[in-house]
């Protein structure tokens, strides 16, 4: 009778076990589904770390902190059962991408809801790019989730404190920023809302600090690496956002990179007044959204915060840049043709990514003003007939003008 209540206690609900059953069988069937770049990138870092050598003085196809070597060495070491290397190594490296969504699937059931757990473990965007695409931006979003859970429930609020939570927290960001740099600048945002300079200090320097020190170990003999492929690195100069709204002889005297490292700084002072992770999640949405550069893996960076955050026009991104991945010829390329066909003033599927960063901005837009997004929907339906209401009067006038 005790061991039946025991099994009875930790039995999964059936739709929980339902959404993991799904989620997880999708994943690891589209990992069976060709490879690209990435995993091909993959097999050749873990070769050089196979025969004990510095990836950064051997490559220049990789552009992160040493945490993902000595992932993708751990995993060549599994056993492979007699697949083709690369194809093995591809399926482990999905195999850990899955796991780490199941861990944020659980976080967020256990933190939120099972609507909120589901929209992120089901979201497409999220299953092609880790079932598919083998990119690890969720790692690295999960550490983060984790580390700003644990400042953010801790109690080192005195100004002269520096508390245990509030120094793990840092180490567990610095930790984030060695899996990938997604949260470069995160760390001043931090800053911001810290009350005392001590603390703002050490709240930019212990994870900058962390970060920057992993690759001591491989400065000597591969710094030219680090530097060009690691700290120059700048994929590719696409900016949807400032291609759609700005004109493009602007960027010979100002830079995509500046206009996003300083769209991202002036947002930081904007959220200051905001818990640290709400910050977090509007930091997750506004480093794609203001972005100098976007390819299709950085696309799931913002699912976590679409999730929690779920609104017309997250649901609305979703769709689109789902449409998207399944298409692109860097994704599922399901219809070739199609797929091949996005171009968008020069640049493969400019046209997709601007659309939806744009619906993704004003997803952002209408949570940055909560109470004043009906006033400000209001104000722009009215400039917009009043804009309508002029051209008639203008286009009439014309037409009554004798000749």
């Amino acid at each position: 009778m005790e061991n039946t209540t025991i099994f009875l206690k930790w039995k999964i609900p059936l739709p929980i076990a339902l959404a993991l059953f799904i989620g997880i069988a999708i994943r690891m069937i589209l990992s069976l589904h060709g490879y690209n770049y990435d995993v091909i990138s993959y097999r050749i870092v873990s070769d050089i770390m196979d025969l004990g050598g510095n990836v950064y003085a051997e490559t220049d196809r990789y552009n992160y902190a040493p945490f993902w070597f000595y992932t993708l060495h751990a995993l060549d070491m599994l056993p492979s059962l007699g697949l083709n290397p690369l194809i093995a190594l591809r399926i482990k490296v999905a195999t850990l991408l899955t796991v780490v969504d199941v861990g944020i699937f659980v976080f967020l059931l256990q933190r939120y809801e099972f609507r909120i757990a589901v929209l992120f473990f089901l979201n497409p965007i999220s299953i092609i790019i880790s079932g598919h695409h083998n990119q690890f931006d969720n790692i690295a979003i999960f550490i983060a989730l984790i580390a700003i859970a644990i400042m953010t429930e801790g109690s080192d609020s005195s100004i002269d404190k520096i508390g245990p939570r509030w120094l793990l927290g840092l180490v567990g960001l610095g930790l984030s920023l060695c899996i990938k740099h997604i949260l470069f600048l995160f760390p001043f945002w931090l800053a911001l809302k810290e009350p005392s300079w001590r603390r703002k200090i050490g709240t930019i320097t212990i994870p900058i600090g962390i970060f920057l020190g992993s690759f001591a170990p491989y400065w000597t003999a591969g710094h030219e690496g680090i530097v060009q492929n690691v700290f120059q690195y700048r994929s590719f100069q696409n900016g949807p956002l400032w291609y759609a709204v700005l004109p493009h002889v602007l960027f010979e005297i100002l830079p995509q990179t500046l206009l996003f490292i300083g769209s991202l700084t002036l947002m930081g002072f904007a959220v200051r007044e905001r818990t640290r992770f709400d910050s977090l999640l509007i930091y997750l949405l506004a480093v794609i959204i203001f972005s100098s550069a976007l390819a299709n893996q950085y696309l799931a960076i913002p699912v976590t915060a679409i999730a929690i955050l779920w609104n017309t026009e997250f649901f609305i991104f979703t769709v689109v840049m789902t449409v998207f991945l399944l298409v692109h010829d860097d994704g599922l390329h399901l219809l070739s043709p199609l797929g091949d066909g996005l171009t968008f003033r020069g640049y493969p599927s400019q046209f997709f990514y601007s659309i939806g960063i744009i619906i993704l901005g004003i997803g952002l837009a209408r949570i940055l003003l909560s109470e004043h997004w009906q006033r400000a929907i209001s104000l722009l339906r009215q400039i917009i007939l009043s804009f309508w209401k002029w051209i008639k009067t203008e286009m009439l006038n014309q037409f009554r003008t004798p000749f």
